[in-house]
């Protein structure tokens, strides 16, 4: 009788601390979630930070090269500067409307690309002119966003002094890009509502802004950690936007060679939105299950109190369990129990969904025997075991293997679950498929480091690529050669028959590039119809090591010249390409010397009459161009 009657007060405190288990776990798995999101947000926006800046960095490189390019001839033949400029918008910068400008060294307007104003035009105050005139160094300037006295467009001006060779001023040319051109990368993400993609300068004037540009058009931000020529390369904060005051989780990655910085940021209301959708169901659900809890309870001490409702009782009790079930039998992820040797008791219909299997079909068999893939090796499982046995929960990722015997990734909890005597007599696994997820974070990386229209290796993966190169090639004492290819005549192309075809050329090149090259070989693209051809381990001596590079080139300049089935032109569509080739042994040179070479021979190439090849240095020139005039 005493037990009878101490009963009551015993399930009453178990019920109690049962119920504050489970809402201390809704609120650990909330905690968890909402770290969750924000963590995820921050490894997302970072690489697309580090993408996005790699584009930058790609393409305020290709301009300044063209600047230098423009400048030299500029010195050299003042006359033919409109055709160079011509020369270099054909082939390097095809999807932009760029102006060239040349400021002589008084201030005034000495050529522009547009067309040329009746009154003279003075240029003198622009703080791209001042900076030039007053530092006299030779750097690369990149100028916030100005309204053109020439052209009436905002655009961010490019711009290199004209020096003489006693260090005198002679006036700055300028290329001037529109915002638009570094904004285009937010076309390609999805940040959700309210998400943004700026590029700033260091001293915080905003120079692009998508989407919403003209809000971030003559403005400038202050008092940023990302800010400054002190700040850290890379990082992430919460912050309130200056310009329309939303509230934002922001990543950056700084440029410090061209006092650049991408941030991209995501609103809250975006990152949070499944994890608040997350927490209106676990709060009713938790709702539902103490108020489940405490019925049972009342039901069961009611009973126990009046023996004569032992019956309904008993009744209430089965329907409690039975809405139970339902409850979990309802959840979205895939539940199992298993005895305390991880044979199957119960699986809920989720469970299936992940699996393929029925809860039936699992039944008294084991998980490992169901869906284990062979991805993991026998010491994951024992790492696994040794935490859950031990009695803590463990969690983690893992590849299974659905019933059809395809792969999936999925994201395992399981808790163990003690006795009354607090013996271990059951686990309780939570199962939830990520691998869409695991796909965009792979998409994400594959973005940072290959062209997405051809798939080829981008600058960044080229880059790494030709370091390691140079260090075989210093180890090996073997030449290599890096070429560089422009097609010929591709603007008129895009422009007659629109960029869908010039696509469509640019992806069958890459694959023509491929094919006559070896697997150890590196094909890339830099941009627009620009491609890079890096050969490794050619000749010991620089004569013969220049005959292969220029077999190989005259390969691909055969398989490039053959007709191109194109879907919107006419059958055989014949293109041609011209090739600068740079030879390199051992790390003597930089990676920016050996394409700047490159760029120079394809220079000499496209003078030549297009359809060329031709070497950086002369006497690796002269080789090719004896045994030619042998065969001939």
């Amino acid at each position: 009788m005493e037990f009878l009657r101490t009963l009551p007060l015993q399930l009453s405190v178990f019920f109690l601390l049962l119920i504050g288990a489970i809402w201390a776990g809704i609120f650990f798995e909330l905690k968890y979630a909402h770290e969750r999101a924000i963590a995820n947000t921050q490894r997302d926006t970072g690489n697309l930070a580090r993408a996005f800046a790699e584009q930058v960095r790609a393409s305020a490189r290709g301009i300044d090269l063209s600047l230098l390019a423009l400048r030299e001839e500029w010195r050299r033949n003042p006359s033919g500067f409109h055709d160079a400029v011509l020369h270099q918008q054909n082939y390097f910068l095809r999807d932009v409307s760029f102006q060239v400008a040349v400021i002589d060294a008084d201030g005034a307007l000495a050529y522009s690309n547009l067309e040329q104003p009746a009154k003279p035009v003075s240029l003198a105050d622009r703080e791209h002119f001042r900076v030039h005139r007053e530092r006299r160094a030779d750097a690369l300037f990149i100028s916030k966003p100005v309204l053109g006295r020439v052209s009436k467009r905002w655009s961010i001006q490019f711009t290199r002094p004209i020096l003489a060779l006693d260090r005198s001023f002679l006036g700055v040319v300028v290329m001037s890009v529109p915002p638009e051109y570094f904004s285009r990368f937010y076309d390609t993400i999805s940040l959700g509502e309210h998400g943004t993609v700026t590029l700033l300068r260091s001293s915080g004037d905003i120079l692009a802004r998508s989407p919403d540009p003209a809000q971030g058009m003559g403005k400038s931000l202050a008092d940023r950690p990302y800010l400054g020529t002190d700040a850290p390369e890379t990082g992430s904060i919460a912050l309130r936007a200056q310009i329309d005051g939303i509230e934002r989780l922001a990543s950056w990655h700084r440029l410090g060679e061209f006092g650049l910085v991408v941030v991209v940021c995501e609103a809250f209301d975006s990152i949070l939105a499944p994890y608040r959708a997350q927490r209106r169901a676990f709060l009713i659900s938790g709702g539902a299950l103490t108020a489940l809890l405490l019925a049972f309870g009342y039901s069961l001490i009611a009973g126990l109190r009046q023996r004569a409702s032992a019956v309904a009782a008993r009744a209430s009790i089965e329907e409690r369990d039975r809405l139970l079930v339902a409850a979990l039998e309802a959840v979205g992820n895939g539940v199992v129990i298993t005895d305390a040797d991880a044979r199957i008791e119960w699986a809920n219909p989720a469970f299936e969904t992940l699996t393929g299997y029925t809860p039936a079909e699992a039944l008294g068999r084991r998980p490992a025997e169901l869906v284990r893939s062979g991805v993991q090796r026998p010491p994951f499982y024992a790492a696994m075991w040794d935490t859950i046995l031990g009695g803590k929960t463990w969690r983690g990722e893992l590849v299974n293997k659905h019933k059809d015997g395809s792969l999936y990734d999925e994201e395992l909890v399981i808790t163990p679950v003690r006795d009354a005597v607090g013996a271990i007599s059951h686990f309780v696994g939570i199962k939830q498929d990520v691998t869409e997820r695991k796909r965009t974070e792979a998409q994400i990386r594959n973005l940072a480091f290959y062209d997405p229209l051809t798939e080829l290796p981008n600058r960044r993966l080229l880059f790494d690529r030709l370091g390691h190169a140079l260090a075989a090639s210093t180890r090996s004492r073997r030449y290599g050669a890096l070429m560089l290819l422009d097609l010929d005549h591709f603007k008129t192309l895009n422009d007659t028959h629109g960029h869908d075809v010039g696509d469509q050329l640019l992806i069958k090149v890459a694959q023509r590039l491929t094919a006559c090259v070896r697997e150890s070989d590196t094909v890339a693209r830099l941009g627009g119809d620009e491609f890079v051809v890096m050969l490794e381990d050619l000749d010991h001596e620089g004569q013969g090591a220049a005959a292969q590079a220029e077999s190989v080139a005259g390969k691909i300049r055969e398989s490039l010249g053959r007709p191109y089935a194109l879907k919107g032109t006419c059958a055989g569509h014949c293109n041609t390409a011209s090739i600068g080739i740079a030879l390199f042994v051992g790390t003597g040179y930089g990676t920016d010397d050996l394409l700047k070479h490159a760029d120079i021979a394809l220079y000499q190439a496209k003078d030549a009459g297009r359809n060329q090849i031709r070497f950086y240095e002369g006497t690796m020139q002269a080789a090719p161009d004896s045994r030619a005039a042998g065969e001939k």
